[in-house]
């Protein structure tokens, strides 16, 4: 197995270190049998170790679902089948002999038949690693059957306090990162998606000297055209509503023009688009992201009332047909 060693690169920076690198958790099903989905795994995260300076943690979590076994896993049972995932993956491992780090991989077998303890698993792992991703990739399944059982990695997604980094099966790797596309209502949650990608930006620029540059969305609504106050409905003036709308416009692009300031004093050329659309978010999203050929979305999720495992419409939108990888953050 490759384990060719890459010197972290230092950069400093107004007075401080700056490191690039870090530790990314790719999580590996042993017993995939997609070949074509296996290999795209392992280009998407070879792609941002190189990328990104990253060394790669494989964790592959076991349980009994995964193994048609529908009671805790003990004992002889555990090694043998932690010896049988071992030898599925080593062939995997075996093929990332480029520039990526990659070091040693984990087999966990978690015993009880449960896809959120199966998840808790990685998630600790990946903590324990300091990870600044999880990368993994999604079947791309949609309708009913998707939305009631999920999956693993819509779980890990929609669970995960560490970014998760993935792409659907129609995606394409690009060739190099030159756009990030970041969503933003311009609320803390997505301030925090704009930082992370701003820090892989330059992460991106000092590495391989490109030119990396961020394009903020936000979709313009209007404010309701009438007051509510005690259940009964006040119509509003036209020329107040029309003051209304012009302060909350150019409200929104103040914030966006402290977005690009914040982006240009970190040496990353940053773009605040404020858009009137219709269309539902997912497909603002989808439309721009093609016609700016962006390379990598980057975006907020927020977890589902349900319960734990279900993300936000909207994610699980861009995620399923998004054409280029995404990087999800959770508020």
């Amino acid at each position: 197995m490759a384990t060719q060693k890459k010197s972290q690169k230092i950069k400093r920076q107004k007075g401080k270190d700056r490191v690039v690198g870090g530790v990314a958790v790719w999580a590996v099903d042993p017993f995939e049998k997609d070949g074509k989905r296996v290999r795209a795994a392992h280009e998407l995260v070879d792609f941002f170790a190189q990328a990104l300076a990253w060394k790669v943690r494989p964790i592959s979590v076991i349980g009994p679902m995964d193994v048609n076994w529908p009671i805790e896993l003990k004992g002889s049972l555990r090694a043998n089948i932690a010896e049988a995932a071992q030898d599925s993956l080593s062939p995997v491992f075996e093929e990332i002999t480029r520039d990526a780090v990659i070091l040693e991989p984990r087999i966990l077998i978690q015993p009880t038949p449960s896809l959120t303890a199966s998840v808790d698993y990685l998630l600790a792992s990946a903590k324990k690693d300091k990870a600044q991703v999880i990368a993994l990739s999604t079947h791309g399944r949609r309708g009913l059957l998707h939305f009631r059982l999920g999956s693993f990695a819509e779980t890990v997604i929609a669970s995960s306090k560490t970014p998760v980094l993935t792409m659907n099966p129609k995606a394409i790797l690009p060739k190099r990162i030159s756009t990030i596309l970041v969503p933003t209502d311009f609320s803390s949650t997505s301030r925090r998606v704009f930082v992370k990608m701003l820090e892989w930006a330059c992460a991106l620029n000092l590495i391989g000297g490109q030119r990396v540059k961020i394009l903020l969305v936000h979709r313009f609504e209007n404010p309701v055209p009438a007051l509510f106050y005690g259940g009964g409905e006040v119509a509003v003036d036209s020329e107040v509503m029309r003051q209304m709308l012009e302060d909350a416009e150019s409200a929104r692009r103040r914030q966006g023009e402290q977005w690009e300031k914040l982006a240009t004093n970190q040496g990353v050329n940053c773009e605040a688009l404020i858009v009137k659309d219709s269309r539902d978010l997912s497909s603002l999203i989808l439309a721009t992201a093609k016609e700016v050929k962006a390379d990598l979305v980057g975006m907020a999720t927020y977890r589902g009332s349900i319960g734990q495992g279900l993300l936000g419409s909207v994610a699980r939108d861009v995620l399923l047909s998004a054409h280029c990888p995404v990087v999800i953050v959770h508020r």
